[in-house]
């Protein structure tokens, strides 16, 4: 039991490690794109000052804010650099898109907990987004 204990917590220190290195690596290199680094300003004031404070009125007055910059990434044209990755980054886009709509439609109302999960979601969704853009892998 141990074991599996150790082996665990490594695991999950080795998958933080690289979700740390991803993002040190997508900081680096949203200088070429602007419009996902206005993005990433709106999406890491939600998630790193609000969320874990549990400020989902703070969220509910951020959500505005985050869908007019989604919208200006969907129009906005990837780098040279990023071309490859553009079908992808186009199937991910839509996806963080209705992350953030379902975060919006909650954020009209009063249910804390729909707000939680809805931002947990566009989090996530903008995580994955990153890593189409910014990982070594070849892009799906």
């Amino acid at each position: 039991m141990r074991h599996l204990s150790a082996t665990l917590t490594i695991g999950v220190l080795l998958l933080l490690c690289w979700q740390i290195c991803l993002a040190e690596e997508a900081h680096d290199t949203q200088a070429d794109f602007p419009e996902l680094s206005s993005l990433h300003e709106i999406v890491a004031k939600i998630w790193h000052k609000h969320y874990p404070v549990k400020d989902w009125e703070a969220i509910r007055k951020a959500t505005p804010e985050l869908v007019k910059r989604t919208e200006v990434l969907q129009k906005a044209s990837l780098p040279e650099t990023l071309a490859d990755r553009e079908t992808a980054f186009r199937k991910q886009i839509e996806e963080f898109s209705k992350a953030v709509k379902k975060l919006a439609e909650a954020a009209k109302g009063n249910d804390d907990e729909a707000v939680k999960q809805c931002a947990f979601d566009m989090h996530m969704a903008f995580h994955d987004l990153i890593a189409i853009l910014y990982s070594n892998k070849p892009p799906r």
